[in-house]
């Protein structure tokens, strides 16, 4: 009887041993498993802040040209009144057609607008349509709250809105000088308009993620 007791002891030990040993590896296959999600998660997070980067920039771009385009606009009809087209044609078109009547600030203030365009606002609005082309998350139609609902549409809107202006781009900027702006949702109507708020919106998806 003696023997016994040892020896049972030792069973014991054993299977102690295997079940910490089983609960050891669960474990750390678990933590992981929780760990390459967590890097998943922010490598993913770390892409939506990419674009909102991109979104404000492309903003204050915007802004800016704008800004200048109301300038040009006001010196050209306290200099050439008589000469401005009586119809609402939109900056690029009043620019377009009184070219020919510029002074030389007016020649350099759309030279400026112009490389604007050509520059700044093209290589953010391409920096935006890589983004988009190879997002394989926020723009799906089945995403998991209605923000992400309404971020994916939204980036759908984008995404159109940017194919419309790299083809209105290349259709009108490369070869003539006397165009100057890329607009889509003006007089004219060319396309979709940059979708409004957007840059909330992304916020709020990324504020929500955190």
């Amino acid at each position: 009887m003696g023997d016994r007791q040892p020896f049972s002891e030792w069973i014991v030990r054993t299977v102690i041993a295997a079940i910490f040993s089983v609960v050891g590896f669960l474990g750390q296959d678990i933590y992981s498993e929780w760990k390459a999600e967590k890097v998943l998660a922010e490598a993913t997070l770390d892409r939506l802040q990419v674009l909102s980067d991109l979104l404000n920039e492309s903003k204050s771009i915007f802004e800016s040209q704008n800004y200048m385009a109301q300038r040009l606009m006001q010196m050209l009809l306290e200099n050439h009144a008589k000469e401005m087209p009586q119809e609402a044609l939109g900056y690029d078109e009043t620019f377009y057609r009184m070219r020919e009547h510029f002074l030389p600030a007016e020649v350099e203030l759309q030279t400026i607008i112009r490389s604007t365009t050509i520059n700044s606002l093209r290589r953010v609005n391409q920096e935006m349509s890589k983004w988009l082309n190879t997002d394989k998350v926020f723009k799906s139609r089945s995403q998991p709250t209605r923000e992400r609902e309404f971020l994916a549409q939204q980036l759908r809107t984008l995404e159109l809105h940017l194919n419309q202006w790299h083809d209105k781009y290349e259709a009108v900027i490369p070869t003539d000088k006397r165009r100057s702006l890329v607009y889509l949702a003006d007089e004219k109507s060319h396309g979709i308009g940059f979708p409004k708020g957007i840059e909330q919106v992304v916020e709020k998806v990324i504020d929500t993620w955190r």
